[in-house]
């Protein structure tokens, strides 16, 4: 299910390069499937878009505190 929702995010980020919002789906989809790395390439670059957008930076922060173990990495989104 995790590999089908990244598949997703890429082909919606890939169609609407300019929605902060998909950015930050496609983030959370590989978050989730433990891409951290490039979770966090993508978080950032949707925050350099659009740095006020409050879910972009709480999701980058979140990215940043699983990566540094202060965090557990999700394994699926809630209620899910």
């Amino acid at each position: 299910m995790t590999e089908e929702a990244v598949r997703i995010s890429r082909e919606l980020h890939a169609r609407f390069p300019d929605n902060v919002g998909l950015h930050s789906n496609l983030a959370l989809a590989l978050l989730i499937g433990g891409d951290l790395g490039e979770a966090q390439a993508v978080a950032e670059a949707a925050h350099q878009r659009e740095p006020a957008d409050a879910i972009t930076k709480n999701l980058l922060r979140y990215i940043q505190d699983v990566r540094a173990g202060r965090k557990p990495r999700p394994t699926r989104l809630p209620g899910a």
